[in-house]
């Protein structure tokens, strides 16, 4: 669970955070279709850019612009030994129910998916040949 939490978590404090955010630029510009230079872009931008100027601080205001949630840093990071407990204490027919609904969602956006997600990111559409009321 470490391993793959790490690979998760993302700080203006890691080596490789220039890296790491260019990757997440470019998949949340391919994941909405943002056209470069766009206000949508710009404001990812910013958004971006205080984070890695501003650090935590960036981090407690945005989680109250946009989910009204304030939070301290130290409550950024869940102790592992908690989100163990959690894991342990949750029911297993509720995991099970998690678990296939998150993989229900995976495959039907990858069956809508048409492209590459480089050259060409779209969506397959497919009409409704009727409706009743």
């Amino acid at each position: 669970m470490a391993a793959s939490l790490n690979q998760l978590l993302l700080t203006h404090r890691d080596p490789q955070w220039p890296t790491r955010l260019a990757a997440i630029h470019s998949a949340v510009r391919q994941a909405t279709c943002f056209d470069p230079g766009s206000d949508e872009d710009r404001a990812l931008n910013d958004i971006l850019a205080r984070v890695q100027t501003e650090g935590d601080a960036a981090l407690v205001a945005f989680s109250q612009r946009f989910d009204q949630v304030t939070l301290a840093p130290k409550e950024f990071r869940i102790p592992l030994a908690t989100l163990a407990q959690a894991h342990a204490n949750l029911d297993a027919a509720l995991l099970t129910t998690l678990k296939k609904a998150i993989a229900n969602v995976r495959d039907y956006h990858t069956a809508i998916f048409v492209g590459d997600k480089i050259n060409h990111d779209g969506v397959r559409y497919t009409p409704i040949e009727r409706v009743g009321i």
